[in-house]
C-alpha cells in the first residue's frame, strides 16, 4: 500500500487528476509489473477488494 501511495503522490500533480483516478492508475501500473500480464482477468486477481474477480474487469 505504501508503494501505491507514493506513486499516487507523484502521479497526481503530473496528470492533474482527481486523487481516486491517480490512485487507480497507480494500482494498475503496479499490478501490471507484478502480474507480468496485460490481461484484465489476470489483473483483476491482484486488485483485491470484496467484489468477485469477474466484476473487477
Amino acid at each position: 500500500m505504501k508503494d501505491v501511495r507514493s506513486l499516487t503522490h507523484k502521479l497526481k500533480p503530473l496528470l492533474g487528476w482527481h486523487q481516486s483516478c491517480a490512485e487507480c492508475l497507480a494500482h494498475l501500473m503496479i499490478n501490471l509489473i507484478i502480474s507480468g500480464s496485460v490481461n484484465l482477468a489476470v489483473l483483476a486477481e491482484y486488485m483485491g477488494g470484496t467484489a468477485q474477480i469477474a466484476s473487477n474487469h
